[in-house]
Protein backbone atom coordinates (compact mmCIF):
# COMPACT_ATOMS: atom_id res chain seq x y z
CA UNK A 1 0.00 0.00 0.00
CA UNK A 2 1.26 3.47 -0.81
CA UNK A 3 0.03 6.56 0.96
CA UNK A 4 0.96 9.73 -0.85
CA UNK A 5 0.49 13.14 0.72
CA UNK A 6 1.75 16.57 -0.16
CA UNK A 7 2.32 19.88 1.54
CA UNK A 8 0.27 22.91 0.56
CA UNK A 9 1.87 25.98 2.09
CA UNK A 10 1.53 25.37 5.86
CA UNK A 11 -1.20 22.74 5.72
CA UNK A 12 -0.65 19.01 5.31
CA UNK A 13 -3.24 17.00 3.41
CA UNK A 14 -4.57 14.29 5.69
CA UNK A 15 -5.63 10.82 4.73
CA UNK A 16 -8.43 9.69 7.05
CA UNK A 17 -9.20 5.97 7.16
CA UNK A 18 -12.30 4.78 9.03
CA UNK A 19 -12.57 1.89 11.46
CA UNK A 20 -12.43 -1.70 10.19
CA UNK A 21 -11.43 -0.69 6.66
CA UNK A 22 -9.49 -3.23 4.60
CA UNK A 23 -6.86 -1.98 2.16
CA UNK A 24 -5.75 -4.61 -0.36
CA UNK A 25 -2.09 -5.18 -1.22
CA UNK A 26 -0.62 -2.69 -3.66
CA UNK A 27 -3.46 -0.18 -3.24
CA UNK A 28 -2.44 3.47 -3.54
CA UNK A 29 -4.24 6.18 -1.57
CA UNK A 30 -3.51 9.82 -2.33
CA UNK A 31 -3.60 12.25 0.64
CA UNK A 32 -6.44 14.63 1.36
CA UNK A 33 -9.18 11.98 1.15
CA UNK A 34 -11.50 10.23 3.60
CA UNK A 35 -12.34 6.53 3.60
CA UNK A 36 -15.46 5.60 5.62
CA UNK A 37 -15.82 2.73 8.10
CA UNK A 38 -15.93 -0.87 6.86
CA UNK A 39 -14.81 -0.12 3.30
CA UNK A 40 -12.95 -2.79 1.34
CA UNK A 41 -10.37 -1.45 -1.13
CA UNK A 42 -9.32 -3.93 -3.81
CA UNK A 43 -5.71 -4.87 -4.49
CA UNK A 44 -3.75 -2.46 -6.73
CA UNK A 45 -6.56 0.12 -6.69
CA UNK A 46 -5.79 3.82 -7.01
CA UNK A 47 -7.94 5.86 -4.63
CA UNK A 48 -7.85 9.57 -5.50
CA UNK A 49 -11.18 10.75 -4.05
CA UNK A 50 -13.12 10.36 -0.82
CA UNK A 51 -15.67 7.63 -0.17
CA UNK A 52 -18.05 8.57 2.67
CA UNK A 53 -20.56 5.69 2.44
CA UNK A 54 -19.70 2.90 4.90
CA UNK A 55 -19.83 -0.83 4.16
CA UNK A 56 -18.99 -0.72 0.44
CA UNK A 57 -16.31 -2.27 -1.74
CA UNK A 58 -14.24 -0.14 -4.11
CA UNK A 59 -11.66 -1.11 -6.71
CA UNK A 60 -10.07 -0.03 -9.97
CA UNK A 61 -7.91 2.69 -11.46
CA UNK A 62 -9.29 5.08 -10.45
CA UNK A 63 -11.27 3.39 -7.68
CA UNK A 64 -15.06 3.29 -7.93
CA UNK A 65 -17.82 1.51 -6.02
CA UNK A 66 -18.12 -2.10 -7.16
CA UNK A 67 -20.46 -3.37 -4.44
CA UNK A 68 -22.76 -1.84 -1.87
CA UNK A 69 -23.47 -5.10 -0.10
CA UNK A 70 -21.82 -7.00 2.72
CA UNK A 71 -18.30 -5.58 2.66
CA UNK A 72 -18.30 -6.00 6.45
CA UNK A 73 -18.48 -9.78 5.92
CA UNK A 74 -15.21 -9.68 3.98
CA UNK A 75 -13.45 -7.77 6.77
CA UNK A 76 -14.26 -10.13 9.67
CA UNK A 77 -11.09 -10.81 11.61
CA UNK A 78 -10.81 -13.14 14.57
CA UNK A 79 -14.41 -14.34 14.43
CA UNK A 80 -15.30 -15.95 17.78
CA UNK A 81 -17.86 -18.58 16.83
Amino acid sequence: MSILGQMLETEKLLLIIGNNAYIGPGAKLFGGITIADKIVIGANSVVNKSFYTPNISIAGVPAKVISQERSADIIKVGDKQ
